[in-house]
C-alpha cells in the first residue's frame, strides 16, 4: 500500500515558503490491520461498539488520516463509565504495534464521573507503521485524566490522532511522554462546547538522531468561561527536528474564555531544527489568549553551577533531560508501564531516572 497523507494542517495558514502549514507522510506498507491490544478495565465500566461515536468526534491530524484509519475494518470499542461514579483504578490500554496497523476506540464519561486512562504504545520490532485514534466524550461535570506514553522502535512511523468533546463543567487533563519512533505525528482537537469546561495538556519529549516530531493541537472554545492550557517541554539532540502548531480558537459567544499555549525547548547540539506556529483566532472580544516559547541551549551559568559541584557535562545534561521528562512520567500510576518507561530511559537512552535517586 502506497500512502501520501497530508497531515496536521493548521487552521489558519501562513506564508507557504515557510513550509509549516502542514506536513506530508509518504510511505509504502503492507495491508493495514488492527494493532494488538489489551485493556485492563475497572469494574463498573461497560464495553460496547462505538463506531458512531468515533466518527462524529473530530480529531487533529486531518481528513487524510481520518479516512485512512476509518477504512480499516474492525469493531471500535466504546468504554463507558457510570453516572456520578469515581473510579479508583485506571482504564489501561496496552497497544502493541506490528508491521502495519491501527487502533481506534472511544472513551465516554457519563455526567459526574471521574476516570484515569493510561495508554501505552510500543513494539517488539524496530520498524513499522502504527496509527492510533482514541476519541473522548465527557459529559457534564465529568473529569478525565489521560496519561499517554510511546516507546516504539527506532524506525517506526507513528500517528496519534486524538479528539475530544467536553460538556458543561467537564475537565480533561492530558499528560504525554514521547520517546520512540523515527517519525511521529500528533494531532489533537478539543471541542470546549460546554460552559466552564477545561482542557489542559502537558507534554514532554526527547528527540535524538534523525527523529522527527510534528504536532498540531487545537483548543476550540465554543462555550462561555472555557479554559485551555497547552504546554510542551522538549529536548532536541543530534539532527532531530520538531514542528509545533498550536491554535487557540475563540468562537463567537465564548465570552470569558481563557487560553494559553507555551513550549520550552532545550537544544543540546547545533544540528537540530525547531519550528513553531502559535495561533490565536478571536471571534469574541471578552477573551484572554496567551502564547510563549523558550528555545535555546543550556545557559552557561547553569552548567557552571552544576559542574562546580562535581558533575560532568554529560551528567548535567542527563539531569536536565530527566527533569523535563519526569513532569509527565510521574503521572503514570500503572507500575508495569512506568517500569517500561524507566527501563527505556536507562537501557535505551542511557539516562537515569529521578525516581531511582
Amino acid at each position: 500500500m502506497n500512502m501520501d497523507l497530508k497531515v496536521n494542517i493548521s487552521p489558519a495558514l501562513t506564508f507557504s515558503w515557510m513550509k509549516i502549514n502542514d506536513d506530508h507522510i509518504k510511505l509504502e506498507t503492507g495491508e493495514l490491520g488492527i494493532l494488538d491490544s489489551k485493556a485492563d478495565i475497572p469494574e463498573g465500566i461497560s464495553v460496547s461498539k462505538g463506531d458512531h461515536d468515533w466518527s462524529k468526534v473530530k480529531a487533529g491530524c486531518g481528513k487524510d488520516v481520518a479516512a485512512l484509519i476509518s477504512d480499516v475494518k474492525g469493531d471500535i470499542p466504546l468504554f463507558e463509565t457510570a453516572k456520578d461514579k469515581s473510579y479508583s483504578k485506571p482504564l489501561v490500554l496496552r497497544l502493541k504495534a506490528t508491521a502495519a496497523g491501527v487502533y481506534k476506540a472511544v472513551v465516554k464519561l457519563a455526567p459526574g464521573s471521574e476516570l484515569t486512562v493510561i495508554e501505552h504504545t510500543d513494539s517488539d520490532i524496530p520498524e513499522g507503521f502504527a496509527a492510533v485514534s482514541v476519541k473522548y466524550i465527557l459529559g457534564e461535570g465529568a473529569k478525565l485524566t489521560l496519561v499517554k506514553t510511546q516507546t516504539l522502535g527506532d524506525k517506526f512511523i507513528y500517528i496519534d490522532d486524538m479528539g475530544s468533546e467536553l460538556a458543561d463543567n467537564a475537565v480533561f487533563e492530558a499528560y504525554r511522554t514521547d520517546l520512540g519512533a523515527l517519525k511521529a505525528y500528533q494531532g489533537c482537537n478539543s471541542e470546549l462546547t460546554g460552559e466552564a469546561s477545561s482542557f489542559k495538556v502537558l507534554g514532554s519529549y526527547y528527540l535524538r538522531g534523525s527523529q522527527l516530531l510534528d504536532f498540531n493541537y487545537i483548543a476550540s472554545h465554543d462555550g462561555k468561561m472555557t479554559e485551555s492550557d497547552m504546554r510542551f517541554n522538549g529536548v532536541l539532540k543530534d539532527e532531530s527536528m520538531k514542528t509545533f502548531r498550536g491554535t487557540l480558537d475563540f468562537k463567537s459567544g465564548c465570552s470569558g474564555a481563557v487560553g494559553a499555549e507555551y513550549e520550552d525547548v532545550m537544544l543540546l547540539t547545533d544540528g537540530v531544527g525547531t519550528r513553531s506556529l502559535p495561533i490565536i483566532l478571536c471571534g469574541e472580544e471578552d477573551v484572554v489568549g496567551e502564547h510563549g516559547a523558550s528555545v535555546g541551549q543550556i545557559p552557561d551559568v547553569v552548567l557552571f553551577y552544576l559542574m562546580s559541584r562535581g558533575f560532568s557535562r554529560e551528567a548535567c545534561e542527563n539531569m536536565l533531560i530527566n527533569s523535563r521528562l519526569n513532569t509527565t512520567i510521574s503521572k503514570i500510576s500503572d507500575e508495569e508501564i512506568k517500569m517500561i518507561i524507566l527501563d527505556y530511559l536507562k537501557n535505551k537512552l542511557d539516562l537515569w531516572s529521578i525516581d531511582e535517586e
